[in-house]
């Protein structure tokens, strides 16, 4: 043990005297009022299972740096080593995460986020320790389908603004030859307000996500569905009072624009299509030129 304490100490030396020119002794004398180095050192090399061209990382700084550092340290050299499978989403269930612990002002703040299930109810709150107290720690995922390695605000904003506008012009274009009275502002607008329940309803869902367990999860779809379901009920009667329509029209003009939509859609692919060959044929002769002649 003393011998590779020894080594472990020459090893460190060296790295750190590259870096800053110090002194064993100074190294030694580190090692001796740092016990979580210290720990490393005692450490056996055969239990560590260490062999031939293998690396050891010190990390000297108090608890909570040193266990940011090395996280840090894993994930880069996950890329680095192409250990991580881009292509995957695994999901991992963490039910026994701590509720409290202390910050850098060694006061007690909330591990994660204040929205959590303490193990225990209110009775834990009351008469367990805050920093042995456990939380139920979900974070949304047992209804969030979203792949936060593929966030693309673009996309969002796309999929957010860009079906109000296609309904109304459709919608619009439909109950013009129909004798609908509404302008295509208040159709866009009729549309915008009608998803004010999906809206306050996804908040909610936000919120309850994050305390509720996987059998309670049934009751988020449940929102989901009412939210829609009011979304669509507030459409129809913003069709009726805005076209001046009786219930029979308004759900012919409903019908009819469904397909002016898909026709749209048929047409902006098109235009996308012609559009993104246009750009490849322009971006290969340009290649082509600039290889050529420059």
């Amino acid at each position: 043990m003393k011998s590779t304490k020894l080594m472990l100490i020459t090893i460190l030396c060296l790295i750190l005297s590259s870096l800053s020119g110090c002194k064993k002794d100074i190294v030694e004398s580190l090692l001796k009022n740092n016990s979580y180095v210290e720990c490393i050192i005692n450490y056996d090399t055969k239990l560590a299972d260490l062999e031939k061209e293998d690396t050891i990382f010190f990390i000297a700084d108090n608890k909570t740096r040193a266990a940011e550092l090395a996280g840090q340290i894993r994930m880069e050299l996950g890329r680095r080593l192409n250990l991580i499978d881009e292509d995957v989403f695994q999901f991992c269930w963490i039910v026994d995460f701590p509720m409290f612990e202390l910050d850098e002002h060694d006061k007690l703040a909330f591990s994660h986020n204040p929205f959590s299930m303490p193990q225990g109810g209110l009775k834990a709150l009351e008469e367990q320790n805050p920093l042995e107290i456990l939380a139920y720690q979900y974070e949304g995922i047992i209804t969030n389908t979203n792949n936060p390695q593929k966030f693309n605000s673009i996309q969002i904003l796309i999929y957010g603004v860009l079906p109000p506008i296609v309904l109304a012009v459709a919608n619009w274009s439909v109950t013009t030859l129909l004798d609908g009275k509404g302008k295509m502002k208040e159709i866009f607008m009729m549309i915008c307000y009608s998803l004010f329940p999906v809206t306050v309803f996804g908040f909610l869902n936000i919120l309850l996500s994050n305390v509720m367990t996987l059998d309670e999860a049934q009751f988020i779809t449940l929102i989901n569905i009412i939210g829609w379901v009011l979304t669509g009920i507030m459409a129809f009667m913003g069709l009726v009072v805005i076209h001046e329509y009786g219930v029979g029209k308004t759900i012919w003009s409903i019908i009819l624009t469904i397909v002016a939509t898909l026709i749209i859609a048929f047409i902006a692919l098109l235009v996308f299509d012609l559009v993104q060959q246009m750009y490849g044929f322009v971006y290969s002769l340009y290649k082509e030129i600039t290889t050529r002649y420059f």
